[in-house]
């Protein structure tokens, strides 16, 4: 059995039900006296179990569309629903109830909290969501061994290495089985052998049913994905995948 074949489908998650919705999106950033426009009168329809990557040149927005679709910044306009939940007029503390319950992130640099062990790590998202402490910890040593780092459950992040930290922050981000996942550069300061399972990772948790958008340069990407986007100051374009 390899690491990959560890991780067993979710009975909860419905392939090809609608797990985000945005309409006529846009957000803008003002600098000094000019309006620059990040994100342009953008519609899209992610469902579950789709692998989706968006490229382009940096600077055209991307980093701006996952942060918008993933509930941490304001939009100007248009609508946004997350798992049929429309959630462009919550409040800030209702955006992170939504965020909690239905998203999780994986960044280039990890974010893991230098401080604490990978299994306390693992364990935030859980803690913030109300489970008791020993459930928790069960619930994310699990998560943990599923990407084969059981046996590090008390490593600090600074005694992993770039490979293991990236698995450590996809622990994080699935162990509350969250519907999405966006994840920005997931292999950018990976080697290619490690960034590979990385991809292969993402790749078994759509088949679970999760929809997984990942931003990036790697060209390799696309060869995972579904469904493949560009973004080119601030507009959204649908790539025509190549078949098998």
């Amino acid at each position: 059995m390899t690491l990959i074949d560890t991780f067993e489908p979710q009975s909860t998650l419905t392939t090809g039900s609608v797990t985000l919705c945005a309409t006529d999106i846009e957000r803008s950033f003002i600098t000094g006296a000019n309006r620059i426009w990040a994100l342009r009168k953008t519609s899209l329809t992610f469902r579950a179990g789709e692998f989706i990557c968006v490229s382009g040149p940096s600077g055209s927005g991307k980093s701006t569309l996952i942060s918008t679709l993933g509930c941490l910044e304001a939009l100007d306009a248009g609508g946004l629903s997350i798992c049929e939940n429309e959630v462009t007029k919550l409040s800030p503390q209702e955006l992170a109830a939504v965020r909690r319950k239905y998203i999780g992130f994986i960044f280039q640099d990890y974010n893991l909290l230098q401080r604490l062990t990978l299994l306390e790590n693992t364990m935030l998202p859980l803690l913030y969501d109300g489970v008791e402490k020993k459930e928790a910890t069960l619930q994310a040593s699990a998560v943990l061994n599923k990407v084969g780092l059981g046996d590090r459950l008390e490593h600090l992040p600074c005694q992993l290495s770039g490979g293991q930290r990236q698995r450590g922050a996809i622990a994080r981000a699935t162990v509350t089985e969250s519907k999405i996942i966006f994840a920005d550069e997931p292999t950018g300061a990976l080697d290619t052998s490690t960034g590979d399972l990385i991809l292969e990772i993402l790749e078994s948790l759509a088949a679970q049913g999760r929809t997984i958008v990942v931003v990036s340069h790697n060209e390799k990407i696309a060869k995972f994905a579904d469904r493949c986007f560009e973004m080119s100051d601030g507009h959204l374009k649908e790539l025509q995948v190549a078949a098998e």
